[in-house]
């Protein structure tokens, strides 16, 4: 039987959210920040997954 394990990361993006409003980061310091955080792509597979992160967090 194949299990699936759900992970919330709602808390984790709240930390993250609070902490990119709270300090006056540019785009760059949100990206940073991001990595620090999470370390991964949430957007589909392929070439310029970092770009499309970094456009997403702007």
């Amino acid at each position: 039987m194949n299990n699936i394990e759900v992970i919330n990361k709602v808390p984790q993006f709240i930390d993250f959210f609070d902490t990119s409003r709270e300090e006056y980061l540019d785009q760059e310091g949100r990206f940073e920040l991001w990595k620090e955080t999470y370390n991964f792509a949430a957007v589909p597979p392929g070439g310029g997954r970092t770009e499309t992160c970094e456009d997403f967090i702007e």
